[in-house]
C-alpha cells in the first residue's frame, strides 16, 4: 500500500476524530450554557413574582392604616368640640403628621416612597426628589415597584458605606408625551462596587432591565466620578 495513502488516510481519521471531539464538547458545553440559563431566569421570574405579592401587601397594609388614622382623627376633632383638652391636641398634630410624609399626586409612587422614607431616616441619607407624576400611570404598581425599589435598595446599600455627611440619594421621576423618565444616583465606594459586582449585575437590575424592555424603553447604568447612575425610560404601550 502506498504510504503517502496511509499517512493521508490515518491524517483524515485523525481530524476526524478531532471534529468529533469538538462538536461533541462544543454541544454539551452549549447546553450547559443554556440549562444554567434556564436556571438563572426561573429565579428571576420567582424573585419578580415575589416583588409583585411584596407590593400588593404593602399597599393594602398602608391604605388599611392610613383609613385608621383617618378615623381616630376624626374621633379626636370630636373630641376636641365637646371639651378643649392640651394632652387631646398635642395627639391631634402628631396624627396629622403620620398621615402622608410623601405625597407626589401618585398613590403608587407615594405609598412606595414612604415606605423607604423611614428606611433613609434611619440610615442618615438624604433624599433629594424631582418628582412630577399624574395620578394615573399607564406603568402598572408592581411595575413601578420592581423599577422604584430595586435601584433604591442598591442606593440604600452603598450610601450606608460612606460617612454619614456624604449620604445622598438624587431621584428624578417624570412623565412626558407618554414617556416616563426614571433616573437614580448616588454616591459609593470603589471597594464596595467591586464587592457586590453580582449584586449591581443580578437579579435586581436584571428585573428593572426586563420591565423596562416590557414598556418598549432602555435602561442605562453608569459610575462616573464616584456616582453609580441608573436612568430609564419606559413608553406607553
Amino acid at each position: 500500500m502506498d504510504q503517502s495513502y496511509t499517512f493521508r488516510a490515518t491524517l483524515k481519521e485523525i481530524l476526524s476524530d478531532f471534529l468529533e471531539r469538538h462538536i461533541v464538547i462544543y454541544y454539551t458545553n452549549r447546553l450547559h450554557d443554556q440549562i444554567q440559563q434556564k436556571k438563572v431566569w426561573e429565579i428571576a421570574e420567582h424573585h419578580y413574582a415575589m416583588q409583585q405579592e411584596y407590593y400588593d401587601q404593602l399597599r393594602i397594609q398602608q391604605e388599611e392604616t392610613q383609613a385608621l388614622w383617618h378615623d381616630i382623627s376624626k374621633y379626636l376633632r370630636a373630641s376636641q368640640a365637646e371639651a378643649s383638652d392640651t394632652a387631646l391636641t398635642q395627639v391631634q398634630e402628631m396624627l396629622d403628621g403620620i398621615n402622608c410624609v410623601v405625597d407626589v399626586n401618585n398613590q403608587v409612587v407615594s405609598v412606595i416612597l414612604n415606605e423607604y422614607m423611614n428606611e433613609l431616616k434611619q440610615a442618615d441619607i438624604k433624599l433629594m426628589m424631582d418628582v412630577n407624576m399624574p395620578k394615573t400611570l399607564f406603568v402598572t404598581a408592581a411595575d413601578l415597584y420592581v423599577l422604584i425599589g430595586n435601584t433604591m435598595d442598591n442606593a440604600i446599600e452603598a450610601c450606608q458605606e460612606l460617612p454619614v455627611d456624604e449620604r445622598k440619594i438624587s431621584l428624578k421621576l417624570g412623565t412626558h408625551n407618554n414617556i416616563l423618565y426614571y433616573e437614580i444616583a448616588n454616591p459609593f465606594r470603589e471597594a464596595h462596587a467591586h464587592r457586590v459586582r453580582n449584586r449591581y449585575h443580578g437579579y435586581g437590575l436584571k428585573n428593572v432591565q426586563r420591565c423596562v424592555e416590557k414598556y418598549k424603553g432602555n435602561m442605562t447604568v453608569s459610575k462616573e466620578n464616584g456616582v453609580f447612575k441608573v436612568t430609564a425610560y419606559l413608553n406607553s404601550i
